[in-house]
């Protein structure tokens, strides 16, 4: 059991959850390692200490990644309670979220067991889900949950412990005592993030969650926390020193709170959300704990190659000098072993001639010899013949003497008398023996013991004549045969064999003698001969072994001449393989010892480097360039001012080879800094990186990149995106999930959150409710079109968010390959040839240089010994030359094509200033959503449509005027009136401040003002303290440094021109020449109501006067720059509706029989998907109203669009859709699409025209037979309508209710017109009156005094005076109906009208004017300050 004591301070309580923690992990098989903190410790005594509480819940509130979950977890365990967590997948929904949450329940009251229940924001897909956890907090039960089954069990479960407290065990009882315990045993931990409106709402709308719950705050970790968490990871690092290690520590510290201040600021200057979090931190340390690690080794094993290559190089040079030492030393021992093997030569020859002179000499002796040698064997081949007879009995004899033993000698021995035969026999051995007769010498002798032996060695040859005589007695004894004796004695049957053999070879030898003097004789001269012969032999064997001694000492010397040869002709090959080793290495050389001085620079500025790169991977991807720069510089101090190593010049992309930059290039991302930041960042992030991509060139990069590998590209509406996502993540593949939005689905949290972990040894990721297989190289990737989207820190601690927003420089770049392309096909086709090549050959050279260093690091000792390797690093050098040699050629024909496509990069300038501008308005309205793709498109058809000029210079000035107009009326097209004149006021500034013509501080007090206070001075009476005061400001501006001054001393020309209604049209008093933008400032500052007169004046002066007025509707000129793939969007305004238009225009094209149509609302989803995939085969139109009624259905829509790109349409095909701005509108289809407005255009002078161009065509112009008259009374209706339109700009000046009058009223008005002209003689003039003023434009009039002024307009504009000649409709005569004419004549009149109208015009005073102009004014500053950053002006 746990042991419960109070702990004297912190330390105590942290040993204590150190171990507590430890047997967590082994419990649980994890391998947290939480560091406990200060706050820490108290956060989580403060969840113990609530769990242990009767009814204890608790509220964490924190952003994410702060440890609410962790400490949650490690409290549960601490008090052995089991914690419950539900499982999101995809399609979770309060049905299975209360299946879960009755499982907790009966639980806690059926086993009476203490558990936790713990819920994080990000899991809450209903709010139902909350309502139910509402219930639980505040009863205990959540109603109509349990079903039968349930019931049941919780009264078999909970009746025994009813029973066993004495209660009655009725079914109120043990429901009653079920909640109770549930209450009692539940402990509901809520995980919620305060960022955001859903905090607030949820606590409003569901009060037990405050009423209930103990509330625990989790606020920023505190620098001590920061600290001693850095601290606990570093203590595993290797550092220099300890110092290095604090200097380390501390840089983490401020390196967060300097991205957590960055992130406030970035908010107010730029709107745009980022959050740090303590999960940002860890990122920060385990990045960097990760990257000093595979940069060191990196680094290390570079240096080592490097140097190894050099090592190899300089013992190379060595073995250079030492054969150079040998060389001379074996000269002159070559030159001395010559002349003596010369001199050798003389004295072998003279005794290779005395040795061949013996040799002739001995020959003959020879075959003397050898002839007596032959005689000699004659003759002893004769007695050897003769003695051949006699032998073979001898042999015999003695075989059978070797056949007796001693046994056999006894027997004869044993005779005391001896039988006569064995008598007769033993006396003839005996007299052989040359021993007595008798039988006892007999028995003696035979007793000797070499009695045999004496027999065996009988010397045969040397008989005396005597004993051969006598031994003829026995051998012509008829009794001594063998055969005889054998028959009294076996023995003596040898004996008498033995005998008579002796006797015949006595014989035959005795015969043989003469011959054996002759052979005596013959080999005594043989033997002389031999003599002789051997010392004849003997002295030619010396005379040749003397001559073979020469010979050899002649070899030695000849071959000691050859091997000094050799062995100088092997060194000279040595040298020039040493020769061709370092000359042909000698470039490398220097760049090796170069690289390997780099290197130990980087070695040692490691530290810092790699600090400051897992800084900025971790934190600076949602930034802008100006704020990365701004904190990495911001770092780079602080490295310095710790004194820790560290590069002055750091940058994100040093961390990216060129060649791999180049290769990034070729796939597609722009190669400017921020954008090869942006590929640094997502090529080296630990998380999945999700890419603000609203121009969609990270969605074609990726795409790019990953193709070879089998990309699969999902979206979330994907029926089917967790199958897919599981069968890439079983095989590695990579996956884009494209257009995401501001929330992502719950159930890719284990994806995200890369909850990888290991069973058998097999790494696996539980989706949903099984496990998948996971294989380390599959990667997910994360894209998004919103410009701005607020990502929570649940969402930010998950990925790595980058900002892949277009910078200017990047689209410069492109703009001008399109330009250049168009302009000089040549030269771009050239250029991307040579970038590949480039590309292609320096990956070449990096593959040369690593095999040239490998093939030097794998050489044996001897490396001039490998020809082989020699040749080999000689063609990997000759290769390298020649691929430097084309490298130069390519870089050199690059510089010259850069140059000449330089030219037109003031082409490309001015498109991207433009689109930088088209890009911010979105800002005011959603459905202003360019894509790049759509401008890039508009670009180039500028270019293709614009006269050509062969003057290139001519050319280019055509080509930035032409861009620049149609950029705006392209734009224009699918702008609001109110937005019209702003867009080509904000495309002039953007031009004009790129010139430097408008500078930083000239814009920002346009913006903001001076904000100077009264300080006192004296000013004119008639002038405001105000205007007075932004006077003074003005003085710090160029051109305006006088100004004060001026006022003063031409007080009185000042005070009439500040005073007039139209100073705007006044010359400026005291003689200033200001520019048409100081102007701008000067009336901005002074009299701020005319600032829409000023920026209209401002932009015709710099732009040209068509900028200041909205370009006619042309719903053909739309149509034509369409294709079937582009939906054609009417953005609707109130009041507005085109589908009078659109039916008019269809019947134009002869589409009038093949159109279809709907109006969108609830469940109309499904039939505009029937008529959209009808529509694609057949060619017909499709026209879906109302779009933003049908919000649900628009991801639908957008998927549609998005399939429809991968299907042939039908040329015909168009799909028109209206909408009033909604943000439920998709971006993906807004970008796709082309944006068309039809409103009434700002200004009596352009409604005019504009209503004539779209109600009156030429044809119903001329349609009367009345002409004088129908022409009169048409220009008087549309002017009254436009009247009536445009008094609605004073607010309730002009009407009391604002009324939508739209065109369709003009087209009744003109058909009834046209009726009362061609069926009455005299036109009704009464009839005129109610029919229009009182039906067609007062039906929509709900106040009667608005009715009489309708009416009373209308009379004054038709009535019998507007048909006579010299009709005025002002007094000054501005306003007439022209006479009746060609309908060219109309437009001609309207363009002498005055671009801004009086109030008289209205019927209202003067002063009427003053309060639109104010209130135009204000908003349009708003919305042009509401664009800006917050932070003051910025580079141009």
């Amino acid at each position: 059991p746990t042991i419960y004591k109070e702990a004297a301070g912190i330390p105590q309580i942290q040993e204590a959850l150190v171990e507590a923690m430890m047997a967590y992990n082994v419990n649980f098989n994890k391998e947290d390692d939480l560091v406990f903190f200060d706050d820490a410790v108290l956060h989580l005594s403060r969840i113990c200490r609530v769990l242990r509480q009767p009814r204890g819940n608790v509220l964490l509130v924190g952003v994410g990644g702060s440890g609410r979950q962790s400490l949650t977890r490690l409290a549960a365990f601490m008090a052995d309670m089991k914690l419950y967590m539900i499982a999101v997948t995809r399609g979770y929904g309060i049905v299975e979220f209360r299946e879960d949450l009755k499982k907790v329940l009966l639980d806690a009251g059926c086993l009476d067991k203490p558990l936790v229940f713990m819920l994080n924001d990000t899991q809450i897909a209903q709010e139902t889900f909350l309502e139910d956890v509402n219930n639980i907090l505040n009863t205990g039960e959540v109603p109509n949950l349990m079903q039968n089954e349930d019931m049941e069990r919780i009264m078999s479960s909970v009746s025994l412990k009813v029973k066993a407290l004495g209660k009655p065990e009725t079914r109120e009882t043990i429901l009653a005592h079920f909640v109770y315990l549930c209450r009692e045993n539940m402990h509901t931990v809520l995980v919620m993030s305060p960022i955001g409106d859903n905090f607030r709402t949820r606590l409003r709308m569901f009060p037990s969650l405050v009423n209930c719950m103990t509330i625990d705050w989790y606020n920023l970790w505190p620098k001590d926390a920061l600290k001693s968490v850095a601290k606990r990871f570093f203590d595993k690092v290797v550092f220099d020193s300890e110092s290095i290690r604090q200097s380390v520590c501390n840089l983490c510290v401020t390196i967060h709170m300097s991205v957590q201040q960055s992130s406030d600021e970035f908010y107010a200057e730029l709107q745009r959300r980022n959050y740090t979090t303590p999960t940002s931190y860890l990122e920060l340390i385990s990045s960097y704990i990760q990257m000093l690690d595979e940069q060191g080794g990196s680094v290390n094993l570079q240096m080592k190659r490097f140097q190894g290559g050099l090592n190899k190089l300089a013992e190379t040079q060595r073995m250079v000098d030492d054969m150079k030492k040998e060389l001379s030393r074996m000269q002159p021992v070559l030159e001395q072993a010559a002349k003596d093997t010369a001199a050798m030569m003389v004295v072998l020859e003279k005794d290779q001639k005395i040795a061949a002179e013996a040799k002739v000499v001995c020959l003959k002796e020879e075959k003397e010899t050898q002839v007596i040698m032959e005689e000699a064997k004659v003759i002893k081949d004769a007695c050897q013949q003769e003695l051949d007879i006699a032998m073979p009995a001898f042999y015999a004899a003695v075989d059978a003497l070797d056949a007796l033993n001693k046994k056999d000698i006894d027997e004869v021995k044993s005779f005391a008398k001896p039988p006569e035969k064995v008598q007769l026999t033993l006396e003839a051995v005996l007299l052989l023996l040359k021993e007595k007769s008798g039988w006892d010498v007999a028995k003696r002798v035979m007793s000797d013991s070499a009695f045999l032996t004496r027999l065996r060695n009988y010397d045969k040859d040397n008989i005396p004549e005597g004993l051969s005589k006598k031994l003829q007695k026995w051998i012509n004894d008829e009794n001594f045969t063998p055969e005889i004796i054998a028959a009294t004695s076996t023995a003596c049957k040898s004996l008498c064999l033995w005998v008579r053999a002796i006797d015949k070879y006595s014989k035959v030898a005795k015969g043989v003698a003469p011959k054996k003097a002759k052979l005596a004789v013959a080999e005594e001269k043989l033997e002389a001969a031999k003599k002789k012969l051997a010392e004849k032999q003997a002295d030619l064997a010396a005379m040749e072994a003397k001559v073979q001694k020469l010979q050899r000492s002649y070899d030695e010397s000849v071959q000691k001449g050859k091997n000094l040869e050799a062995e100088m002709k092997i060194t000279q090959v040595r040298l020039e393989r040493a020769g061709k080793l370092i000359g042909g290495l000698s470039s490398e050389k220097v760049r090796w010892e170069s690289s390997v001085t780099s290197l130990g620079a980087k070695k040692e500025n490691l530290v810092g480097n790699m600090l400051l790169a897992a800084g900025a991977i971790a934190y600076l991807g949602p930034f802008t360039s100006k704020y990365r720069k701004n904190m990495l510089a911001d770092w780079v101090k602080q490295c310095q001012d710790m004194g820790m190593p560290v590069d002055v010049d750091f940058t994100l992309d040093s961390l990216t080879e060129p060649v791999t930059i180049r290769q990034w290039g070729i796939k597609g991302l722009p190669l400017d800094n921020v954008s090869i930041e942006n590929g640094s960042i997502q090529s080296r992030a630990r998380r999945w990186c999700l890419m603000i991509d609203p121009q969609g060139q990270a969605n074609q990069w990726i795409k790019n990149m990953n193709r070879d590998k089998g990309l699969k590209v999902i979206k979330l509406n994907d029926a089917n995106i967790l199958r897919t996502l599981e069968n890439c993540i079983r095989v590695g593949i990579p996956v884009l999930l494209e257009n995401v939005g501001e929330q992502l689905d719950p159930s890719l949290d284990p994806i995200l959150s890369k909850q990888v972990f290991k069973s058998g040894g097999r790494l696996l990721i539980r989706l949903g409710d099984s496990d998948v297989d996971y294989d380390p190289n599959f990667k997910f990737f994360i894209t998004t079109k919103l410009p701005n989207p607020h990502y929570m820190p649940e969402l930010q601690i998950r990925t790595t968010i980058i900002n892949f927003t277009v910078t200017p420089k990047g689209l410069e770049d492109q703009l001008l390959v399109d330009v250049v392309r168009f302009e000089r096909a040549e030269l771009e086709v050239q250029k991307d040839k040579l970038v590949v090549q480039i590309a292609e050959g320096q990956s070449q050279l990096k593959a040369l240089e690593d095999k040239i260093l490998s093939l030097l690091a794998s050489s044996g000792d001897d490396i001039l010994e490998d020809e082989v390797l020699i040749n080999t690093l000689a063609q990997s050098k000759k290769t390298s030359e020649e691929i430097n040699k084309d490298l130069e050629v390519a870089e050199r024909t690059s510089k010259e094509i850069d140059e000449a496509r330089e030219g037109y990069r003031i082409v490309a300038t001015r498109g991207s200033l433009i689109y930088s501008v088209i890009a911010s308005i979105g800002g005011l309205q959603h459905m202003y959503q360019v894509s790049l793709q759509a401008y890039k498109k508009l670009f180039n058809q500028t270019i293709e449509r614009t006269e050509r000029n062969n003057d290139v210079a001519k050319r280019i000035e055509s080509l930035i005027a032409a861009i620049t107009l149609q950029s705006y009326i392209g734009i224009c097209r699918g702008l609001f009136e109110s937005h019209k004149l702003l867009y080509a006021f904000l495309m002039a500034v953007e031009i004009l401040r790129h010139k430097q013509t408008i500078r930083d501080n000239s814009w920002d007090f346009f913006l903001r003002g001076s904000g100077l206070k009264h300080d006192g001075s004296a000013h004119p009476a008639w002038l405001p303290t105000p205007v007075w005061m932004e006077c003074k400001g003005l003085t710090n501006l160029e051109g305006f440094e006088k100004i004060c001054d001026n006022i003063t001393a031409n007080e009185a020309k000042w005070k009439v021109w500040y005073q007039d209604d139209n100073p705007q049209f006044l010359p400026i008093p005291g003689d200033m020449e200001l520019s048409p933008w100081n102007k701008l400032i000067l009336l901005k500052a002074m009299r701020p109501e005319k600032l829409l007169f000023v920026i209209q004046q401002m932009v015709m002066a710099y732009l040209g006067q068509v900028f200041t007025e909205s370009p006619p509707f042309d719903l053909h000129a739309a149509y034509d720059d369409s294709e079937p793939i582009m939906p054609l969007i009417f953005v609707l305004s109130s009041g507005s509706d085109p589908t009078v238009i659109f039916l008019t225009f269809a019947q134009e094209k002869g589409f009038a029989e093949k159109k279809m149509m709907l109006s969108l609302g609830q469940d109309q989803g499904p039939k505009a998907e029937v008529m959209i995939n009808t529509a694609i085969k057949s060619g017909e139109w499709v026209y879906l109203q109302n779009c933003h009624l049908c919000a649900s259905w628009m991801p639908g829509l957008e998927k549609i669009l998005e399939e429809l790109a991968l299907k042939e349409l039908h040329a015909d095909f168009r799909l028109w859709l209206t909408s009033m701005p909604s943000d439920s509108f998709p971006v993906p289809v807004l970008q796709a699409g082309m944006k068309i407005t039809k409103e009434p255009p700002k200004g009596l002078k352009a409604n005019l025209r504009d209503t004539i161009t779209g109600v009156v065509p030429e044809k119903v112009w001329e349609g009367c037979s009345r002409p004088h008259e129908w022409k009169k009374l048409v220009f008087s209706l549309v002017f009254f309508h436009a009247l009536i339109q445009e008094r609605r700009k004073f607010g309730p000046l002009g009407w009391n209710v604002p009324y939508e009058w739209n065109n369709s009223d003009l087209s009744a008005g003109l058909k009834y017109l046209q009726t009362y002209l061609e069926d009455f003689e005299s036109i009704p003039w009464p009839a005129v009156s109610y029919i229009l003023g009182i039906i067609v434009y007062g039906g929509r009039v709900t106040d009667f005094l608005d009715l009489r002024c309708v009416q009373s307009m209308l009379n004054k504009y038709l009535e019998p005076g507007s048909l006579e000649e010299g009709c005025q409709f002002t007094s000054d005569g501005t306003y007439y109906p022209p006479n009746p004419g060609p309908l060219s004549d109309i437009f001609e009149y309207l363009g002498t009208l005055p671009a801004h109208e009086s109030p008289e015009v209205f019927g209202l005073h003067a002063n009427a004017d003053i309060t639109v102009q104010q209130s135009e004014a204000r908003g349009t500053l708003d919305s042009i300050i509401s664009l800006q950053p917050r932070g003051g002006g910025g580079g141009g």
